[in-house]
């Protein structure tokens, strides 16, 4: 794999990515790890984190 991470190092760039959105986006609510992280393998080649927000500027529900 092209790029992977060891879970210990990809853990520690979610949570500094994840400290950095709790500092930036207002309405943040929560955010948790996602894809091969939350999976918990030995390598983590796509780093993803989710976030919830209160509600999005600009955004609305549709239906």
């Amino acid at each position: 794999m092209q790029g992977a991470r060891h879970l210990h190092r990809a853990d520690e760039l979610a949570r500094s990515a994840a400290a950095t959105l709790e500092r930036s986006v207002p309405g943040l609510i929560r955010t948790v790890a996602a894809g091969d992280l939350r999976r918990g393998g030995e390598l983590v080649s796509n780093l993803a984190v989710v976030a919830e927000v209160e509600r999005l500027a600009g955004a609305s529900l549709l239906g």
